[in-house]
């Protein structure tokens, strides 16, 4: 957990399966069920930082290409703005 002082409490409801499942998670983690809900909301945001670095990372391998496959193909600025066009109106779905 981190070192910021926790001074806001939030009240959740759970069906009982789900409850039952939070508290066995918990008890197997040695935590209460507070501290257990806190894990896991820490590695939601986790996640969620990871899955945008990773689009931001598949742009840029994207644009990284296009250039690439550009050069190789010999393509002037007009043909490869024409080239990114047509790539981005595919992308979208377009014919």
């Amino acid at each position: 957990m981190s070192k910021n002082k926790l001074d806001k409490a939030v009240t959740v409801r759970f069906c009982l399966n789900d409850y039952n499942k939070l508290l066995q998670q918990a008890e197997q983690e040695n935590v209460a069920t507070a501290e257990m809900i806190r894990i896991v909301w820490a590695e939601y945001q986790n996640h969620t930082s990871f899955t945008f670095k990773l689009l931001e990372l598949e742009e840029r391998l994207s644009k990284r290409n296009f250039e690439i496959v550009s050069a190789v193909a010999n393509l002037d600025e007009q043909e490869k703005y024409l080239a990114e066009q047509r790539l981005k109106n595919n992308l979208k779905g377009g014919s």
